[in-house]
């Protein structure tokens, strides 16, 4: 109201500084309350939409309108004279100056509201507060509700994202997550169900793996076991014989001559008969034929392998050179490690289980000797065994 009322004042100190700079005088509107009255109505039509009122009675004139907004403004001369309008003393307006031709020539008053408490006031008070608690009440307990809804939204994928995480702890590699959604918390499940399908094939290949290393070991610890009960029992020596190493390896070359032969693999030999070792016999025959296993394996056909020895006074040196393919270079120095494989692509029939050499190293070291393997410019696998002669 006090705003409008702002309005009104400006558009009627506008209005009136015309009527100055038309009359030069207030005399038209001096004591004229109908004229002042015409003034005021044309602008509260223009800002209101109101229609003007009806013509007033002959003595209108005269007289001030005892209701309504006529009795809130009120025009002064320069002295401060009241020209008409509000009959309220000049101190109880608030004033604005009518300046025409940069000159004061009047004041235009509107009277102050009195700020009094009325019954309807303090009822219309009471109905906002009550309005304003019911909306705040309404206003809480929506949030609540969407807080809850959000947080079931967040939590639940959580939960069951820590559930999963703990079931595969546990080894339950065939935990799944179902989150129906396309943000990152079920970008997030299908991660975690990838990650556990992968998981799942890994422990499916490491139970055949545990199968294959069980295959692998059964017939060698069949023989471990059948030699300590033939010591056990007294029937053989728990110590080592003397024997002639090369002798055993010649052995071991008759046995598998005729697959050698059908891998069209020729083998040349320069081994010298006179050496002796203190070793067990079983264990050089599953050595060299770890060896010749790996030769049949990885040599190309037709191909050959090189067996040579040379012999010192304090040790036997004995070598294998195959005409390849050789080893890779970052992988000949992880050769002799338990269950690696070279070809990882190639199947147990052709790439083995990673067993051979790593027994070979162990079966050399048992006897205080050495092996070791390099590429020779050729392009094959050299594999070099050094015993110690006592």
């Amino acid at each position: 109201m006090n705003k409008m009322d702002m309005k009104i004042l400006n558009e009627l100190d506008y209005r009136l500084s015309i009527e100055y700079k038309t009359e030069q005088s207030w005399d038209r509107l001096r004591n004229n309350h109908f004229v002042w009255r015409e003034l005021l109505h044309s602008i509260r039509h223009k800002n209101k939409d109101h229609r003007p009122p009806p013509p007033p009675p002959h003595d209108f004139r005269r007289k001030p309108p005892k209701r309504g907004p006529f009795r809130k403004f009120a025009l002064f001369d320069a002295q401060k004279k009241r020209v008409v309008g509000n009959p309220a003393p000049i101190k109880q307006h608030q004033l604005q100056a009518i300046i025409v031709e940069g000159k004061i020539t009047g004041w235009l008053g509107m009277h102050k509201r009195k700020h009094r408490s009325k019954p309807w006031d303090i009822e219309f008070l009471k109905q906002q507060t009550e309005i304003f608690y019911v909306i705040s009440a309404s206003i809480v307990l929506i949030t609540t509700l969407l807080v809850w809804w959000l947080s079931r939204q967040l939590l639940i994928p959580i939960q069951q994202l820590i559930k999963g995480t703990q079931a595969l702890t546990s080894r339950q590699f065939k935990t799944k997550i179902k989150i129906n959604s396309h943000d990152e918390l079920g970008q997030l499940a299908d991660d975690f169900n990838t990650m556990s399908q992968t998981l799942e094939k890994f422990e499916i290949m490491r139970q055949q793996w545990l199968t294959d290393i069980s295959h692998e070991l059964r017939t060698p610890l069949s023989i471990m076991r059948g030699e300590i009960e033939a010591m056990q029992d007294g029937i053989r020596d728990f110590n080592h014989e003397a024997l002639n190493p090369l002798q055993i390896l010649r052995e071991s070359l008759q046995l598998y001559h005729t697959q050698l032969a059908q891998h069209n693999i020729l083998v040349e030999e320069n081994l010298q008969a006179d050496s002796i070792l203190q070793a067990n016999a079983d264990k050089l025959r599953q050595l060299y034929s770890n060896i010749l296993e790996n030769t049949l394996r990885y040599v190309d056909s037709p191909g050959s392998l090189k067996i040579l020895s040379e012999q010192t006074k304090t040790q036997l040196c004995i070598n294998f050179i195959d005409s390849g393919p050789g080893v890779p270079k970052e992988s000949i120095g992880r050769l002799f490690d338990r269950l690696y494989r070279v070809e990882q692509s190639r199947n147990r029939a052709k790439g083995g289980s990673g067993l051979g050499l790593a027994i070979c190293k162990n079966i050399v070291e048992i006897h205080g000797g050495k092996i070791t393997a390099t590429n020779v410019s050729s392009g094959g696998l050299w594999i070099k065994i050094v015993f110690p002669l006592k």
